[in-house]
Formats: structure tokens, C-alpha cells, sequence
């Protein structure tokens, strides 16, 4: 009797596998999916797919329908570069038009723990426009970066961290140029440059040198030792008391960045 039990069960579910089998085959080749080969879906290949918005979309599919529907500048993927930027030219049989120089994040501001005076203490709050809106920050430089992490949390490729000294540090092996940092920001201490620009001040104070002595050890004072050394205004001037660097050109700024008395002249990479 068991056995007999054993075989009707087997019976059972062979016919329901069976059963199972041919509903499965009959609703896929009604509900079958054919593949779509429009030029939206082979530009949407082709992008890194990261949605990140750099491009003005929310995404990349709309990015891809926008160059299709209304012929979109086809270089406008960050993250994808020079490489995703040919492949479309490619099967658009458009030319780019567009620049395709990468550009990284960079935090304008050395400051950090030991090098900044507090202007009072917050420990508890974790948004940096929360800790601006108590007198511009809790550094007395109020230019300075907030270093509570907003840039941390909206980077989707994790290129922002924070040290245990307070200090934003970017990779710009991971960073897509996407930009999202730079936005949240409240004292636009975060900027993008182009990664083969060679240098950058990291430093955003326009107080006179006398002040940002007294806030921060590593800030910027405008003393024109850098500027008189290399002598060309169209990649390095003093603007509003703060050396800023220009990608004109790439004069090399390796030797002018030594004669800098705080170091605020730091390499991209």
C-alpha cells in the first residue's frame, strides 16, 4: 500500500512539472520580448549606465532618448569620458562636440582638526548645512569646508571620505565627474578642474593674510610670492587676496608650488 502511495505521488508531480512546463513555454511566446534595436538603446548600451545626472538628465536612458529625439551634445558623459564619447560618435556618425577632458573634485580647503580654530563647538550635528546655518560653520574661517559629510552621503561611487582629522579627501580614481559634491556644498569649498591641469589652491578665504593666519595654518594669504615667481597671469593670479590657478595653459607650477609658504598650491593628482 506505501509503495503504491510512493508511485502515485511521483505520478503527481511529473504531471504537474509537465503542466508547470507547458504553461511557462505558452506564456513566453505570448509575452515574449523582442529586443529592442533602436539607436536610443544602442547609445543606452554604451553609457556607463551610473545615473548619476551630470548630463542634465535623470538618467542615462534619458540622455540617450534626448540625443536620438532632439540631437543632445554627445559629449556630455563625465564619467563615461573620451571613450563612451567616440563609441556614440560612432553609430551617430557625429562628430564630438563637445570637450572631453576629465574633471575630478577637488576640495578647496586644506584645513582640517589641527590646522583650523574652532569658532565654537558642535559635535552632534552630521549635515553641513545645519552646522552653516549656526554663524557660517564651526570654523572661524568661514570659507573653510564644514567637513560633515553631504558630499560623503550623495557620491554614488563612494570617491569622498572623511579622515579622522576632519579633512574631505577626494579620489579622483573613483570620482565620475558627475558633480553631485559640488552642490551640496554650502560654502562651495568643492570644485571640479580638469585632472590634467597640474595643480590647484586649495584654499577658498578671500580674508586679508593677517586673518587667515589666525584661523588656519594652511590657508591662503595672498602674499604674491607665487604669483611674482612665475610671472603668467593667464595661469596663476591673486584674486580678492587668494592665489588662484587658471588652465589656460599648462605652464608647470611643480617649482612655483615650493615657494609657497603654507603649501596651499597642491597637485590635482
Amino acid at each position: 500500500m506505501q509503495f503504491l502511495i510512493i508511485i502515485l505521488y511521483i505520478l503527481i508531480l511529473t504531471l504537474l512539472g509537465f503542466v508547470f512546463g507547458f504553461g511557462l513555454s505558452f506564456f513566453s511566446s505570448i509575452f515574449v520580448v523582442e529586443e529592442d534595436d533602436s539607436l536610443k538603446s544602442k547609445i543606452y548600451k554604451i553609457l556607463p549606465q551610473v545615473n548619476c545626472g551630470g548630463c542634465g538628465y535623470p538618467g542615462c536612458l534619458a540622455y540617450a532618448t534626448a540625443i536620438e529625439d532632439k540631437n543632445e551634445n554627445i559629449s556630455l558623459c563625465a564619467p563615461g569620458g573620451e571613450e563612451v564619447i567616440n563609441d556614440i560618435s560612432i553609430i551617430t556618425d557625429r562628430k564630438n562636440d563637445g570637450k572631453t577632458v576629465k574633471k575630478v573634485a577637488r576640495v578647496f580647503c586644506s584645513g582640517d582638526d589641527l590646522s583650523t580654530k574652532k569658532d565654537f563647538e558642535l559635535d552632534v550635528a552630521d549635515d553641513c548645512f545645519t552646522v552653516y546655518a549656526i554663524r557660517n560653520g564651526d570654523r572661524l574661517c568661514k570659507f573653510a569646508c564644514v567637513a560633515r559629510g553631504n558630499c560623503v552621503k550623495i557620491c554614488s561611487v563612494n570617491a569622498i571620505t572623511i579622515n579622522s582629522l576632519s579633512k574631505v579627501i577626494v579620489d579622483e580614481n573613483l570620482c565620475i565627474s558627475c558633480e553631485k559634491c559640488t552642490k551640496v556644498c554650502p560654502t562651495n569649498a568643492i570644485r571640479m578642474v580638469p585632472i590634467n591641469g597640474g595643480y590647484y589652491v586649495a584654499c577658498s578665504s578671500y580674508d586679508k593674510g593677517t586673518i587667515v593666519r589666525k584661523n588656519c595654518k594652511k590657508g591662503c594669504i595672498g602674499c604674491e610670492i607665487c604669483v611674482k615667481f612665475l610671472k603668467d597671469e593667464n595661469r596663476l593670479v591673486i584674486d580678492n587676496n587668494l592665489a588662484v590657478v587658471k588652465y589656460n595653459n599648462k605652464n608647470d607650477l611643480s617649482e612655483t608650488a615650493t615657494k609657497c609658504p603654507v603649501k596651499a598650491i597642491t597637485p590635482i593628482v
